[in-house]
């Protein structure tokens, strides 16, 4: 099976998953609401944004993406941003480096922004204006 080939001991988790084919618009299911939002990566991946609502609170997650608008609207009224930054000062097609992220945080309407798919360059910053997460990290939201 080719999710066990490139991802091992990953298949079982397939029969414990969901799919739901999405759109641009809100969707409900069960008590989650989630809407997808285009982002700029390989065009390829048909890569998306996510936005999610529950019992009155809302996150968002990038996935990854160069800066578009689109994260403008992504991160809006939500309690948590979720925000790839793969690099600090060089640029990358695909992905997102920290000093576009700076100057577009005031654009940002969001509570708390946290950085993940960061590279070594990122990780050996000392010291961003934004929280990393880091492997085993845990959050809580509400």
């Amino acid at each position: 099976m080719l999710q066990e080939a490139l991802y091992p001991g990953t298949a079982s988790l397939l029969d414990k998953v969901r799919f739901v084919k999405y759109n641009l618009n809100w969707q409900q299911t069960r008590d989650l609401s989630f809407r997808a939002y285009p982002v700029l990566h390989s065009p390829h991946s048909n890569p998306h944004g996510i936005k999610l609502r529950w019992e009155g609170r809302s996150l968002a997650f990038s996935g990854d993406t160069e800066w578009t608008a689109n994260l403008i609207d992504l991160s809006a009224d939500t309690e948590l941003f979720i925000c790839e930054c793969n690099r600090f000062e060089k640029d990358t097609l695909g992905h997102l480096y920290l000093k576009t992220l700076n100057e577009h945080k005031e654009d940002l309407n969001t509570k708390k922004i946290y950085l993940t798919h960061m590279s070594t360059e990122m990780l050996d910053q000392e010291k961003t204006i934004f929280e990393r997460l880091y492997d085993g990290a845990s959050i809580t939201l509400w």
